[in-house]
């Protein structure tokens, strides 16, 4: 994962001038990105977690959620400042003929006029790497 900032911009307003970039391997695992708005319908931020192949046993991902420096995570959305509900039991688990598996997060709704917030979803367990999905909540308050 890598992040290029912006600065400096000419004849143009630069709304979120950090971007976030992953190179994906492609050896038979992916975590896609995602964004949402923040107020969305469901309230979630939903990853999906895909293989290229099966296998004969269960597979078992451990996961971990990171603020990437702007969304903040929390036991409560009544919280001041808690962009989104920690989920606990931070595992997925692939049965043996599954090749997709998600992860939910649920967001918390605010009156806060902000930028674009950045977490990461890392995901341990893929046989010899770890895997980063990025996830962007877009504000929707003006």
């Amino acid at each position: 994962m890598f992040q290029l900032q912006l600065s400096n911009p000419s004849r143009l307003v630069v709304e979120d001038a950090l971007g976030v970039g992953t190179i994906v391997d492609d050896d038979g695992w992916v975590i896609d990105d995602e964004s949402v708005w923040e107020n969305n319908r469901d309230g979630k931020m939903v990853f999906i977690v895909t293989r290229d192949h099966t296998s004969e046993d269960e597979v078992v991902l451990s996961y971990s959620i990171a603020d990437a420096g702007s969304a903040v995570g929390g036991s409560s959305c009544d919280t001041d400042g808690v962009d989104y509900l920690t989920p606990s039991g931070l595992s997925v688990t692939l049965q043996p003929d599954d090749k997709t598996a998600t992860i939910s997060i649920t967001l918390c709704d605010d009156d806060e006029v902000e930028g674009r917030e950045t977490l990461l979803v890392e995901l341990t367990g893929v046989p010899g790497r770890k895997l980063t999905g990025v996830g962007t909540i877009v504000s929707d308050d003006r």
